[in-house]
């Protein structure tokens, strides 16, 4: 098995998808974000969800959620509360601050 660090970027040869603009590209070819010229600086870009990529992410959050609801059912209140301890841990580590 192959282990990484928390956080360590992934090559785009590992990901299958090069830079954050084609990324951007791809949602835009299929109807899920919009982009527009800013105001202040014409060299820069804003990207928001249209309706359909709002309503997507509404489905796919619901579907986390729920997967999450089955992941924790079968813990008790104490195991959650531990769990959810361990997890703050592994992310105040990985992001350097202890």
């Amino acid at each position: 098995m192959r282990r990484r660090r928390v956080g360590a970027p992934r090559s785009a040869e590992v990901e299958g998808i090069a830079s954050p603009r084609e990324r951007v590209d791809r949602l835009e070819t299929s109807g899920l974000v919009s982009r527009s010229v800013t105001e202040n600086d014409s060299r820069g870009r804003l990207v928001a969800l249209t309706p359909e990529g709002i309503e997507l992410t509404d489905q796919l959050i619901a579907t986390h959620l729920a997967n999450q609801r089955l992941l924790l059912a079968g813990l008790g209140d104490e195991e959650q509360t531990q769990l959810a301890d361990l997890l703050a841990l592994a992310s105040t580590l990985a992001a350097g601050e202890a």
